[in-house]
């Protein structure tokens, strides 16, 4: 073997041993972090928002697919002092037999704050969402499908809409669009995030989402590597985005639908409301 290819077998080695030291150091720390829920917070400032709303905090819950954290989740919630408890959907899996775990995870939250549910597609597909349905409006939990509510304190307001899981653009203009009122600080539950765009031309100023889980993979400087319905890295995968005056919130999720979480660790999201008038 010549020299020149004993180097390039030596650096080819050397790259090797160094991916393999690079994924199982990125596979034992991901192992590690998914058992911690991160507790992610935003402030969402709009002038629509009224005063008595000033201060109030949302916890925002998403895709949890049927995961048991045991009385893990109910300790969390309870420490952000929520006023109201969200869920956007995917909270049991499309092929799940048994939802003991999701309904003891939901059950517990109503003794917190009011709990508002808008189903996923994993809903949306699931023949025993039904059999879900009437246990979360059974326990307390308000189901939106395409309602409009609201969300009152102290003679004042807040509009909170809930339009269900579609992938399919128009739905959610032929669903949201007569729900909007202009007057009203709005607040949309909804399970994806690529149609922001529509929810924003529609007036919505604050959408709550998931469905990606942060890309469920991701990679240091790289972010995302794929998101159901977006693609290869996608746009809207996690955190905060702005638009024509309407904020998207998207929160990673607590469970794992097909594979392996990669420093996308679960998350509860809290939005704490302040108003600039």
């Amino acid at each position: 073997m010549t020299r020149r290819k004993k180097i390039l077998t030596a650096a080819g080695v050397s790259v090797a041993v160094v991916l393999i030291v690079f994924v199982t150091v990125l596979a034992v720390y991901s192992a590690w972090q998914n058992k911690t829920v991160h507790i992610t917070a935003y402030t969402v400032e709009h002038e629509d928002i009224p005063k008595a709303f000033d201060g109030k905090r949302i916890v925002h819950l998403t895709d949890l697919h049927n995961k048991d954290y045991g009385g893990e989740l109910q300790e969390l919630v309870a420490a952000q002092n929520p006023d109201i408890i969200v869920i956007t959907g995917d909270w049991i899996g499309m092929m799940d037999e048994d939802l003991t775990p999701a309904k003891e995870q939901v059950r517990p939250l109503v003794d917190i704050a009011p709990v508002y549910f808008v189903p996923g597609n994993h809903e949306r597909y699931s023949e025993r969402w039904p059999q879900m349905q009437e246990y979360l409006t059974a326990c307390g939990v308000t189901v939106m499908e395409n309602i409009a509510l609201n969300w009152e304190q102290d003679g004042q307001a807040i509009q909170l809409i809930g339009v269900f899981d579609s992938e399919f653009g128009y739905h959610l203009h032929t669903k949201l669009a007569p729900l909007v009122q202009e007057e009203m600080f709005s607040l949309l539950l909804y399970h994806r995030p690529e149609r922001f765009p529509q929810a924003a031309e529609l007036g919505v100023d604050l959408l709550l989402c998931g469905h990606t889980h942060g890309g469920q993979i991701r990679l240091p400087w790289i972010g995302a590597i794929f998101a159901p319905d977006q693609g290869w890295f996608p746009k809207y995968d996690v955190g905060r985005f702005e638009m024509d005056g309407s904020t998207m919130l998207v929160g990673q999720g607590l469970g794992e639908s097909v594979y392996f979480r990669i420093l996308t660790p679960p998350e509860i999201v809290v939005v704490t409301l302040k108003t600039t008038t």
